[in-house]
């Protein structure tokens, strides 16, 4: 099923469930995504919050059963999910511009919005001729940021591209894929390679190709082409392509693929011996940290997240003088990034590439498994990442104790990079906000410790 399918089989659980509670979870099995991720496309696509389409609906819905029925107007404000006459009078006046009694009189005139339906599709058949590529505004914005007065020209260079790739990979059945935001993905089918995801990407990949070169799909998705200056890579196509998050509902069994995933993976890196496409050098999590550090120090007025960034260096120093292996890492393997595949087993897609002790690699996905940072972490949340650390290091050999100062780490140096100002917000009032939010997640990570 197409990704057109799945989200009017959304659209259609929406509409007969307007009069009752909508779970978000039935919404996520139904697109076979993780709920996030739903919202983000669904607004993508639309250029409209997942919320608002539903109370608008529910709005449009009520407006007719007050007119075409003699019901009151209360049990019509409950029925559509209002816990009260004020708020739905309120919103109803909002909407329709009128309220709900004046609604009822002869001639009133009212809002109607239709529920969408997705028809549209960008596929390729015959391989030869492409259609331009209809980004979503939002997907424009977000590649913005990136690109900024570039971003026509990044666009029209991905046309030129898919127009190129057709013919040399002999591509077929094109559809556009919304599961990345800072990159453009296209799944699709290749007369060499059979059923594969093409991936545009703003950034450059060396780092990623060569870690996928370097695996050469053990553990790691199939990087089957490429084109350096292009930015773009032609990969193995994973299916059925499941989040871990959403294939594994248990946080004890996520916990335990993620270090048999991982166990006996990593490739030993000493930057000689290796072929020329390989000798660019890669990241360290220190080198990250000093990066980071630099540019918060710029920004000024961060002396509380540099304090977390100092003591996160600190820890890394002490687990350096027991932890010294040099191996090619991911360097970001969160939920998105563990794929069910077709055997049952996981698939790692989307590497960073940094190079440090195998330690570090389990750390970001301890990090997932933290509170949502706008909310107060419980003892419950401190035991479940202790649980998690303990499953982790009983396959991995580790002691959990290192293992959260891994997640400590990480948890400073990601959160850390949120705080780049020139990138993330438009003032400084956004960017305070933001920061108390950081340093709740920091201390949560450091109290672990």
């Amino acid at each position: 099923m197409d990704w057109r399918k799945r989200m009017n089989a959304v659209l259609d659980y929406i509409e007969d469930n307007l009069d009752r509670d909508i779970e978000d979870r039935k919404i996520a099995m139904l697109f076979a995504s993780s709920q996030g991720m739903f919202q983000k496309f669904f607004a993508m696509m639309t250029e409209m919050p997942l919320s608002e389409y539903i109370r608008k609906r529910r709005l449009t819905r009520a407006a007719q059963d007050i007119i075409n029925t003699d019901e009151k107007i209360i049990n019509i404000a409950v029925k559509y999910q209002y816990d009260s006459a004020k708020a739905f009078s309120f919103a109803f006046k909002q909407f329709h511009g009128i309220t709900p009694s004046d609604a009822r009189k002869p001639g009133a005139d009212v809002q109607i919005f239709h529920r969408f339906t997705f028809t549209l599709t960008l596929s390729i058949t015959g391989g030869s001729n492409m259609n331009s590529i209809n980004v979503p505004i939002t997907t424009r914005e977000e590649i913005h940021r990136y690109k900024g007065s570039n971003t026509d020209m990044f666009l029209s260079r991905a046309d030129k591209c898919l127009d190129k790739y057709v013919n040399m990979w002999k591509l077929s059945n094109i559809s556009f894929m919304p599961t990345d935001r800072e990159n453009l993905m296209f799944s699709c089918e290749s007369g060499l390679y059979g059923k594969c995801v093409i991936k545009l990407c703003i950034y450059d990949t060396a780092n990623k190709i060569n870690v996928l070169r370097a695996y050469d799909g053990k553990g790691y998705c199939k990087l089957w082409a490429y084109d350096l200056p292009d930015n773009v890579l032609l990969l193995e196509q994973v299916n059925p392509g499941t989040q871990l998050e959403d294939a594994v509902p248990d946080y004890r069994e996520r916990a335990r693929i993620v270090a048999e995933t991982v166990k006996g993976l990593h490739i030993p890196y000493d930057n000689e011996g290796y072929p020329a496409y390989m000798q660019e050098g890669y990241p360290t999590y220190l080198s990250w940290m000093e990066d980071i550090h630099r540019i918060l120090t710029e920004i000024g007025g961060m002396e509380e997240v540099l304090s977390y960034l100092n003591k996160a260096m600190d820890v890394y120093a002490g687990l350096k003088k027991h932890y010294r292996q040099s191996c090619l890492l991911h360097g970001n393997l969160h939920y998105e990034n563990l794929l069910l595949n077709e055997k049952g087993g996981f698939t790692i897609i989307d590497p960073k590439g940094v190079v440090d002790d195998p330690i570090m690699e389990t750390a970001r996905h301890m990090l997932n498994e933290t509170p949502d940072v706008t909310l107060e972490a419980t003892q419950h949340d401190a035991d479940k990442i202790r649980e998690i650390a303990v499953i982790i290091g009983s396959i991995l050999c580790y002691p959990p104790g290192d293992l959260l100062k891994t997640m400590f780490i990480d948890c400073v140096l990601s959160n850390s990079w949120y705080m780049d100002e020139f990138y993330y917000f438009p003032n400084r009032e956004g960017l305070e906000e933001k920061k108390c939010d950081v340093l709740k997640a920091c201390r949560f990570a450091y109290d672990l410790l």
